[in-house]
């Protein structure tokens, strides 16, 4: 097996929003969404995310299995800078890291994190908090600050104050 790291391609964009709107639906940030409303609101809430000019999406990819590579992973970020509070901070925002289970703890998170230029031994932002993100925060002692905000707010928004 030989992992490589490409940008995301709109085969991929399926894949992506499903795995995302599940891995998230077991996070207690998901608020009290009625569990009718809360596929169609978060792949809704994914889809704008993913159509934001800034927002990057690199995938891992089995490069030995022909096309459609297997998937291994993805990681959907957006480069610093970004605001918290009245500060314009230099920090990037990941917003969702996914590896499958079959291919976790192989780096694949880890070469995902140096393909985008983020080192998560220092501070990061991330918008989406799983039970698997808070354990890898903890675990590896990852810098990432939850800053669910910039999902709502772009960087050019004036009205974000927290």
């Amino acid at each position: 097996m030989s992992v490589v790291i490409r940008d995301a391609q709109v085969t991929d964009r399926a894949f992506i929003s499903q795995t995302w709107v599940t891995s998230f639906r077991s996070s207690q940030d998901t608020g009290p969404v009625p569990v009718e409303i809360y596929f169609d609101t978060f792949r809704k809430v994914i889809a704008d995310l993913l159509a934001r000019p800034a927002v990057k999406v690199l995938v891992a990819v089995d490069s030995e299995l022909p096309p459609p590579h297997e998937i291994h992973g993805y990681l959907v970020f957006e480069p610093g800078p970004h605001r918290k509070g009245t500060q314009m901070l230099p920090k990037s925002a990941v917003h969702f890291c996914y590896v499958k289970e079959l291919h976790r703890r192989q780096g694949v998170a880890r070469s995902l994190f140096r393909e985008a230029g983020i080192d998560p031994a220092h501070p990061f932002f991330f918008t989406f908090r799983t039970p698997d993100a808070r354990a890898v925060l903890k675990e590896r002692r990852w810098q990432g600050e939850y800053h669910p905000n910039i999902v709502k707010y772009t960087k050019q928004s004036k009205e974000m104050t927290a």
